[in-house]
């Protein structure tokens, strides 16, 4: 058939910007095909645990463990594109901001939950 589209993704080399390319983009595409009208992850907010350094003009997608008793988040440790342990240990992914390099202890960030992270 002629006329059928087919909808194509690329995806980097690396394998954590991969699964982060996926979820940011590819996971809601395939659900909105699916018919699902909420496509989003949970989110939340949570203190810093521990300060974080990332490239201040850019917006960072930094795995993390959410600790939802303490309402605190840490990074699984280094953040590396090829570094796929870091993503391995996640329940969450922190939403660093455009803005400061460096966010400090007990600030406020934005958590996604992922799956091994959303309630049942």
């Amino acid at each position: 058939d002629g006329d059928r589209r087919v909808p194509i993704f690329g995806l980097p080399g690396n394998t954590v910007s991969a699964l982060l390319t996926f979820e940011a983009f590819v996971r809601p595409a395939l659900l909105r095909m699916q018919g699902r009208a909420n496509v989003a992850r949970p989110r939340t907010k949570a203190r810093l645990a521990e300060p974080v350094d990332k490239v201040g003009a850019l917006r960072f997608f930094a795995r993390g463990i959410y600790d939802p008793e303490a309402g605190t988040v840490r990074l699984t440790g280094p953040q590396g594109s090829g570094i796929l342990r870091s993503m391995s240990l996640a329940n969450c992914l922190i939403d660093l901001p455009v803005g400061p390099s460096r966010l400090e202890k007990g600030e406020m960030v934005d958590v996604i939950l992922t799956e091994q992270a959303e309630p049942r």
